[in-house]
């Protein structure tokens, strides 16, 4: 075995307890209760590491295929502990073969409450990794392919994650948890200057700011979801602010109105992250009032610039008011519209609401856009239409 990957099993035993007879005796009581219900009678939970116990944990290592060592390190008593409560709320009835579900799955995401950000095989020394995160929670699980996990790591998701700033030659999206003075970062990483860019990953283990192990993931086998970070954090009313470099709380108040009188605009500033829309986040159609929200918010970037062939590439219907396509073709922005008119549209924030069957607006009704129908079905697709420009100008022959 090579010595990094020695070092690197080394550190990541690292919090292991030796004589799990020095922890709380309310948590060995919640060992006992598991240990018992799992079919290895550990005695009375009374929370002393007696014979009864450690010859229950022998018994428990025998079920899972370890050595038989009578001694449990803290993450696997854990992993064990949570096993029970989890089966015990359900009702199921414990034994050898329960356990053994939970380990096959124990590096899977807890609920469907809980996102994937990443995880990946390295096939060459069986072991695994899995990033999982709920709203503003994240959960890092390392081991060995059908093995209790060797290190699990549960902290806040805005100590874990800096959105990557979109500057040099890669993508580069990471995560760090951190356990005493030891940092495992899980980070995914594609070269943009190759004509062909593939997604590389892995695990470099940190202290004192060096990286004592590092392990590369199976290409194949990498799924990264990283930036959904993002999105669960800006669900949880919070904003990345690139001059503290942390994560604090967004306001819809002074958000929007500050970027616009530029040079920020509002569109590059809610591509950027900088602010929320204040539309509804929760709930069946969430998404739908945030893609309303930023479509409007890219058609007043759109008149901002008086970009008139962009405007009208997003006219994809017969307008029920407002100059045609052919009549705008080949023409210019003020000959449709007036500083007075675009002023206007700039000055009132996009809408998130559909007003009935009239669909959506910006600039209090001089635009209004909505869903593109597939004819046939009638039924809205994914894509967006303006529907109607109300424009103040005599339309030019």
């Amino acid at each position: 075995m090579s010595n990094w990957i020695k070092g690197l099993i080394f550190f990541l035993f690292l919090g292991a307890s030796p004589a799990i007879a020095e922890e709380n005796r309310e948590e060995v009581a919640a060992l006992q209760l598991a240990l018992t219900y799992f079919g290895f009678p550990a005695g009375e939970p009374d929370g002393i590491f007696g014979l009864k116990t450690e010859n229950a944990i022998s018994s428990l290592q025998a079920c899972v295929g370890l050595a038989e060592t009578g001694d449990i390190s803290k993450t696997a008593r854990s992993f064990v502990t949570e096993a029970y409560q989890i089966a015990s709320a359900q009702k199921l009835t414990g034994g050898c073969a329960l356990l053994q579900t939970y380990i096959k799955t124990g590096y899977q995401c807890p609920s469907a409450n809980w996102t994937k950000l990443f995880s990946c095989k390295m096939n060459a020394s069986k072991q695994r990794v899995s990033v999982c995160a709920a709203i503003d929670q994240v959960r890092y699980t390392f081991g060995t392919t059908g093995e209790i996990p060797k290190v699990r790591l549960q902290s806040m998701l805005t100590q874990t994650y800096v959105p990557w700033m979109g500057l040099g030659r890669y993508v580069n999206d990471d995560l760090s948890m951190m356990d005493d003075d030891i940092t495992y970062r899980v980070y995914s990483s594609i070269d943009r200057s190759i004509q062909e860019p593939s997604l590389t990953g892995g695990i470099d283990v940190i202290r004192s700011d060096k990286i004592i192990a590092a392990m590369q993931c199976d290409q194949d086998s990498i799924n990264s979801n990283i930036q959904e970070a993002s999105d669960l954090l800006e669900t949880a009313g919070l904003c990345w602010d690139k001059k503290g470099e942390k994560w604090v709380g967004c306001s819809r108040v002074g958000g929007w109105q500050r970027f616009v009188d530029g040079p920020v605009f509002p569109y590059e500033a809610y591509q950027l992250g900088e602010f929320i829309s204040g539309c509804p986040m929760y709930g069946e159609g969430a998404k739908l009032p945030e893609q309303a929200y930023e479509f409007g918010l890219y058609l007043q970037e759109l008149i901002r610039t008086k970009d008139l062939a962009s405007l009208y590439d997003n006219v994809r219907t017969k307008l029920i008011n407002g100059p045609s396509k052919e009549q705008a073709s080949d023409k210019g922005f003020d000959q449709f519209f007036s500083d007075k008119w675009a002023s206007t549209v700039l000055s009132i924030e996009p809408e998130c609401t559909k007003l009935g069957r009239k669909g959506y607006m910006i600039g209090g009704g001089l635009i209004w856009f909505d869903r593109l129908q597939d004819e046939a079905t009638k039924r809205f697709t994914d894509g967006w239409t303006i529907i109607s420009i109300n424009n103040d100008l005599d339309t030019p022959k």
